[in-house]
């Protein structure tokens, strides 16, 4: 048992799939001398991805600020945030992504065409935007839950419009997005079910 549990370990361990882009010279024992964590990161040898570099996108805003021209990299900058702000946990499970992305989108340029963002201050345009996009999402959020809400209200309503309307039988049934449908017999005989 213990030889087979071994043999697994060793074949991952083979594997060079996973121990591409880590560097071979790296001590992965993270402890000093005396046995205490050295305080070093746990992922190294990885580089961390980066989004967007904050140097070239001040540096772009900085241009767009000076001639007044929306260039087309600060514009995929800006887009490619708001794509990388959409696959985070927070947002991933929605069915509205895509207007979301698009929502963050508009913000962050209208707030850059409209020159929100301070460049005289050492702050960060990429926190400064990435607020921004944060906010538009939360907000696209609230409205569809809003509009979603109305919906269902509405349909209650009908629902007990007719069944308070109708004279003859009515039975209701779910249809296979799980909602519930109202299927009336009336006591006419030439009419079949609705």
């Amino acid at each position: 048992m213990g030889n087979q549990k071994d043999k697994i370990s060793d074949d991952i361990l083979d594997d060079d799939e996973l121990l591409e882009g880590y560097d071979e010279s790296i001590d992965f024992n993270d402890t000093t001398d005396d046995g205490k964590e050295s305080g070093k990161s746990k992922k190294r040898g990885v580089e961390p991805m980066v989004i967007v570099d904050a140097k070239v996108l001040l540096s772009e805003i900085q241009s767009y600020y000076s001639t007044n021209r929306f260039s087309q990299k600060l514009a995929d900058m800006i887009l490619r945030l708001a794509e990388n702000m959409a696959r985070r946990n927070n947002f991933s499970g929605y069915s509205w992504k895509d207007e979301m992305i698009l929502d963050g989108y508009e913000k962050m340029a209208m707030a850059i065409y409209n020159k929100k963002f301070d460049i005289t201050q050492n702050y960060s345009p990429f926190s400064y935007l990435s607020r921004i996009c944060w906010r538009s999402f939360v907000l696209r959020i609230k409205k569809e839950k809003q509009i979603k809400e109305h919906e269902k209200n509405y349909r209650e309503m009908m629902y007990e419009k007719i069944k308070s309307e109708n004279t003859g039988l009515y039975y209701t049934k779910q249809d296979s997005n799980g909602e519930t449908i109202l299927l009336t017999h009336t006591t006419n005989e030439d009419n079949d079910w609705d």
